[in-house]
């Protein structure tokens, strides 16, 4: 989630049926349909955008 946060993105529906573990225990976030892209960042190309889920 750090990683996330510090490229600007904001998950806004973090739950834990948002979450997937795998067998080592390792969280994947998943459902980013809520999402919004930061846009003060200057790196990201979309700023201000919604971001869409893939699964």
């Amino acid at each position: 989630m750090n990683d996330i946060h510090r490229s600007g993105v904001r998950h806004l529906d973090l739950r834990p049926q948002n979450l997937l573990l795998n067998e080592a225990g390792e969280a994947t976030i998943i459902d980013f349909d809520r999402a919004v892209i930061n846009p003060t960042k200057r790196d990201l190309p979309c700023l201000g955008t919604r971001m869409s889920s893939y699964i």
